[in-house]
Parts: C-alpha cells; structure tokens; sequence
C-alpha cells in the first residue's frame, strides 16, 4: 500500500468523515431514484438536460429538494432548473462548479 493511500485510510477510519460519506452517498442515491422516477418533462428532468446527471453534489442538492418539501420554501428560485447550480437560490460554487456554500436558512425548509 503507498504512502498516499495510507493516509486515505487513515482519514476514512475517522467516523465522522465515515458517517459524512455515508450519508452522501445516500443523498445520492435518494436523488438518482427521484430523477429515475422523475417524468420526462418535469421539473426534476430539466434539472439535469445541461449538467452532469451522475454529478453527487447535483444529485445530494436534488435530493435535498425533494425531502425538505422544495416546492414550498420561501424562495426555490431555479432550483431544479437548467441553471448552473450556482445561479440555484442559496448556492454558491467556486470557479469550477463545485458547491461551496448552501444559504438557505428562513427559508421553510422541512
């Protein structure tokens, strides 16, 4: 085993950082069974026709829509849309894409 993985290793026998992956990926998970189930056309569908369906942190946003009731928050401005994930009301991403911070307090999350 090298020097690298080792240390990958040693970050996964932490069970904080174990439970977080855990429940990434069944955010994931939770999001590709809605998309899947999603009819072509809906709101979930469009959310993925220019980003990356397989991407997890598209797929854990999603889910996070579908579980915390999304259609009544406050304000869902482009969530679920075609937008850029950081054009999504309290999303915010680095240069790349990558989700940086999610603001989405008082916003009827349940």
């Amino acid at each position: 085993m090298s020097r690298r993985s080792g240390a990958v290793y040693s970050h996964l026998s932490n069970p904080a950082l174990r439970g977080m992956l855990l429940l990434a990926g069944l955010a994931a998970a939770i999001a590709l069974c809605l998309l899947l189930a999603a009819p072509a056309g809906t709101v979930g569908a469009a959310a993925t026709a220019q980003q990356d369906s397989t991407d997890p942190e598209l797929l854990a946003l999603i889910a996070l829509y579908a579980t915390t009731d999304g259609g009544n928050w406050t304000n869902n401005t482009n969530w679920l849309s075609s937008e850029p994930i950081g054009k999504w009301h309290g999303v915010t991403t680095d240069a790349s894409g990558r989700v940086t911070e999610l603001r989405l307090n008082h916003n009827k999350l349940s």
